[in-house]
C-alpha cells in the first residue's frame, strides 16, 4: 500500500493489536493530515490530541543533534509522524514501525513527498537483524509491559530485542518520563495513569506502563548492555519541550524561563514548579528531579549482540 512516496507494509499487521488510540479524534486528524491543514488546527483547536501530535515544538527534542546525514534509522513507535519529519529532513535513511494503522496511515499522509517505509504492527515480530545507525524510542519504553505482557522483566527485555536492531557502535535514543520528576511532587497526575503521585509511591494501581529514576534507568540500560550513556534533560519534559539541557551543561536558575503549563488534563500545583527547579538549577538534584530525560545509549562492540 502506497500513500506518496510512503510505503505502509502490513505484513505483520495484527488488528487485534491495534489498541493504542486518542479515540475518534484521530479520524478528524486523518483528515487534517490529507488536506494538509495542520497549522490552521493548531491555531483553532485546543484539544490535547491535535496539539501533542501536529505541534512544531516536538521537533526541538531532537532537531539541535547532529544525526549523520545518510544513516539510517529505526523509529520505533513512530505514531502520527510528528518526530518523523525532524529525521527525514536531516536526510537520514528512516524506517518506522507503528502498531496502529491509523496512525501510521497519518503519518504517510505527512511525509508522502519523502522515500520512507512504515511496517505497521508489532516491532517484537520483526526479524532483528544488526542493520541500523540509530534507533528511537520516544515515548515507548514505559509500555513494554503491554508489547511483553507474560515477561519477568518486560523492560529489560524489551531493550535488550532493540540492541539487537543497531550496528556495533550504533546508538539507541530514548525520551521517557522521570518517575521522580518534580511535577508529580507538586500533585500532576502521572503521564500514563493520570493518578497524582502513583509513580512516586512505585506503582500499586498500575500494570501497563512504568517509568523510571535517574539511577533506575541509568541500572536498566547496562543491564541491557548499553555501557555509554549520554544523558539529557528536555525543559518543561520531552513532549513539548522548550530547552534541552544536558550533564555537560546544567541550567543556570535564570536559563529556566518556559511557563510550566498542562496542556493534557487540569493538573493540581502544590507549589511553584518553575521556582523549585531554579532551587536546584545547575546542581545533582537538577538531573534527578526533571520531568523527563533523553538518553543517548551507545552499543559497544559485543558480547551482547544476541538475547539470552
Amino acid at each position: 500500500m502506497n500513500i506518496g512516496h510512503v510505503t505502509l507494509d502490513l505484513s505483520i499487521y495484527d488488528p487485534a493489536q491495534d489498541i493504542y488510540s486518542d479515540g475518534p479524534v484521530e479520524d478528524e486528524m486523518l483528515a487534517i493530515a490529507q488536506e494538509d491543514r495542520e497549522a490552521d488546527a493548531l491555531a483553532n483547536d485546543n484539544r490535547w490530541p491535535i496539539l501533542y501530535h501536529f505541534s512544531p515544538l516536538r521537533h526541538n527534542l531532537l532537531s539541535w543533534y547532529p544525526f549523520h546525514e545518510g544513516a539510517s534509522l529505526l523509529e520505533v513507535g513512530s505514531g502520527c509522524g510528528a518526530m518523523t519529519g525532524v529525521f527525514l529532513d536531516q536526510g537520514l535513511n528512516v524506517r518506522c514501525i507503528e502498531s496502529s494503522k491509523r496512525r501510521a496511515t497519518i503519518a504517510a499522509h505527512r511525509h508522502q513527498a519523502h522515500d520512507l517505509a512504515i511496517t505497521i504492527g508489532d516491532v517484537l515480530r520483526v526479524p532483528a537483524e544488526a542493520s541500523y545507525d540509530y534507533l528511537t524510542l520516544i515515548g515507548v519504553l514505559e509500555y513494554a509491559p503491554m508489547f511483553l505482557p507474560q515477561a519477568e522483566h518486560p523492560f529489560h527485555d524489551m531493550l535488550r530485542h532493540m540492541r539487537q536492531f543497531l550496528r556495533p557502535g550504533g546508538t539507541l535514543v530514548i525520551a521517557i518520563e522521570n518517575r521522580l520528576g518534580m511535577k508529580y511532587f507538586t500533585g500532576a497526575g502521572e503521564d500514563h495513569t493520570s493518578k497524582p503521585y502513583e509513580g512516586l509511591i512505585g506503582y500499586p494501581h498500575t500494570t501497563h506502563a512504568a517509568t523510571f529514576s535517574h539511577s533506575e534507568l541509568a541500572a536498566l540500560f547496562r543491564s541491557a548492555g548499553f555501557s555509554h550513556l549520554d544523558w539529557y534533560y528536555p525543559y518543561p519534559d520531552y513532549k513539548l519541550p522548550e530547552q534541552i539541557y544536558s550533564d555537560a551543561f546544567l541550567p543556570a536558575p535564570e536559563n529556566l524561563v518556559a511557563d510550566i503549563c498542562a496542556y493534557d488534563a487540569d493538573r493540581i500545583m502544590t507549589f511553584d514548579e518553575r521556582a523549585a527547579m531554579q532551587t536546584v538549577a545547575g546542581k545533582d538534584e537538577f538531573r534527578m528531579l526533571a520531568n523527563s530525560f533523553l538518553v543517548f545509549c551507545r552499543k559497544e562492540d559485543a558480547p551482547h549482540d544476541r538475547e539470552d
